[in-house]
């Protein structure tokens, strides 16, 4: 399986996307969950952090993820 096939699986997304609403709610108190303008703004930056990156790991791509997301919401 491809690297882009693992990132944008639906078992990857849904475990990101849950993963981020966790530390987000536990840092900042925040339900990013409940609004599907914050999925869409994950999408977003799921495709330009692999479109813009060179890494060839789940594991490196899933951490930049990560901590863009939870970035952007320290900022709310």
């Amino acid at each position: 399986m491809s690297l882009y096939e693992q990132f944008f699986s639906e078992t990857n997304k849904e475990y990101m996307y849950s993963l981020i609403g966790k530390i987000v709610n536990q840092k900042y108190s925040i339900d990013v969950l409940n609004d599907d303008s914050n999925y869409e703004l994950f999408l977003s930056d799921m495709k330009d952090i692999f479109d813009n990156n060179d890494l060839d790991d789940i594991s490196d791509i899933n951490k930049l993820l990560l901590d863009r997301q939870v970035e952007k919401y320290k900022d709310k």
